[in-house]
């Protein structure tokens, strides 16, 4: 397994994710201070072979794309792209979206939010043991806002 991060221009496509992942926790990611350690941190405990993190830097920040290397190399479940200039938040959060795709849930963090560690898993859970499925159709809404999206 490779800790490296790949450094790609949004055009490019993200490394591919193993087969049997259910859930993805997107983070798109630019500031780098206590708290986006913080959350990596939680994160870190959270990642498994269900549960998969997808980060997505925009920062251009060598010391964080270091950091989120260590990370890689501790839990092989968290996966992470640098992009090579910054393409904004809303393009960030479109291209996590997009990489989640095939992924049955995803749970949308930010990089100034705070979770406990037990707040994705408990969703997750939930979502599992509560198959009554709902769905939220977000293309009206992608198509609103000027991007052609698909998922």
């Amino acid at each position: 397994m490779s800790s490296d991060i790949p450094v790609i221009d949004k055009e490019d496509e993200p490394p591919e994710l193993p087969k049997g992942v259910r859930c993805a926790i997107v983070l798109p990611t630019y500031r780098w201070n206590n708290r986006v350690r913080s959350l990596l941190g939680v994160l870190l405990g959270i990642a498994n072979e269900e549960v998969v993190v997808l980060v997505s830097d925009n920062s251009e920040n060598k010391e964080k794309r270091d950091y989120l290397k260590k990370i890689r190399s501790i839990n092989p479940n968290i996966f992470c792209v640098a992009q090579k200039t910054n393409i904004g938040g809303t393009e960030n959060v479109f291209f996590l979206w997009s990489w989640a795709r095939n992924i049955d849930y995803i749970a949308q963090a930010g990089d100034d939010d705070f979770f406990s560690q037990e707040y994705f898993l408990e969703a997750y859970s939930y979502l599992i043991n509560n198959l009554n499925p709902w769905s939220l159709n977000l293309k009206p809404f992608l198509w609103a806002i000027g991007h052609e999206f698909s998922l």
